[in-house]
């Protein structure tokens, strides 16, 4: 009759264990698919620029038989450049059984660039008059300038940057739950997590 106690006990004992161990496991990984769930997108870099162009536009009246006639326009161009990145498109898998958290795939860089022109100064003459062809022509050309000057390739550099960055608070969970950081895109270094 003892012998059967202890071994009930036992079984009870190891039901418990075992049991706290699958439920810590359980809870590990929601917490951490939580978190990933939490990340959508993410907006990790915005810059603003600013530029003033002068356009000089020389007309010829009456086939050159009066005088050149020039009208000036001054716009004032604002650009937002912003890098953000779609995170359900980054593909991660939670190995809970071998208590790995495993980057199977980073989403590409979106970069988003907004120029909006605004006429500061207008100087043209009776004979001729800024029409919205001109006009039209002239922001055309600010917006285009606007693009050329953001150096697409160090904002995407430093957004990734930032991605990471963004990303170790989420490698600092895992760790803290005692997984590993597998990396399959080569892209992480995951010698400094």
């Amino acid at each position: 009759m003892l012998g059967a106690a202890a071994m009930l006990f036992v079984f009870l004992l190891w039901n418990a264990v075992t049991k706290k161990t699958e439920d810590k496991v359980q809870n590990d990984f929601y917490i951490i698919t939580n978190q990933i769930r939490k990340m959508n997108k993410m907006v990790v870099m915005e810059q603003d620029f600013s530029s003033m162009q002068k356009t000089r536009i020389t007309s010829e009246l009456l086939g050159g038989m009066l005088p050149n006639v020039e009208k000036e326009l001054i716009t004032f161009t604002k650009t937002n450049a912003q890098v953000s990145y779609d995170l359900n498109k980054m593909k991660l898998e939670v190995d809970s059984a071998n208590k790995k958290l495993i980057i199977r795939e980073l989403p590409a860089a979106e970069i988003k660039i907004r120029p909006s022109v605004e006429i500061q100064s207008m100087d043209d003459s009776f004979l001729d008059r800024f029409d919205q062809k001109d006009l039209q022509k002239v922001t055309k050309s600010a917006k285009e300038n606007a693009y050329k000057t953001v150096n697409q390739q160090r904002l995407r550099n430093e957004g990734r940057k930032q991605l990471f960055d963004n990303l170790d608070q989420l490698f600092v969970l895992a760790r803290a739950l005692n997984y590993t950081i597998e990396d399959q895109t080569g892209q992480i270094d995951t010698t400094k997590l």
